[in-house]
């Protein structure tokens, strides 16, 4: 957040950052290095995420069998803590926590989640 912003002294919110991921390129760049930099930030939340989301289902070892209960367990510490980074309050990371473990939930359940 405090790398991709144009400048120094206002580094990006959360939102900035999770909303220009996903409009990216469709809502066009003003000049090239606006353009670069959404890029590149669009690259490293991605390249983020996906750490994670492999951390998260695969832990240190790659064994899957944990991925559950380690989606679970990620899910209940997002919504317990308030997701302190550099003096910073990350709402995202409970996004994609439970975004995991409904994952895995799906996977568990043989692809089949019931209607509540």
């Amino acid at each position: 957040m405090d790398q991709c912003s144009i400048h120094h002294a206002h580094p990006l919110k959360e939102l900035e950052v999770f909303s220009g991921s996903i409009l990216g390129k469709s809502i066009g760049a003003q000049n090239r290095r606006v353009r670069e930099m959404a890029t590149a930030m669009k690259e490293r939340f991605d390249r983020d995420v996906t750490f994670t989301v492999e951390y998260i289902t695969q832990g240190d070892d790659g064994d899957r069998d944990e991925a559950l209960a380690r989606s679970i367990a990620c899910l209940a510490n997002a919504m317990l803590e308030p997701g302190r980074w550099k003096r910073k309050n990350l709402q995202s990371w409970k996004y994609v926590a439970a975004a995991v473990c409904l994952r895995e939930l799906e996977r568990f359940q043989g692809g089949l989640l019931r209607r509540i």
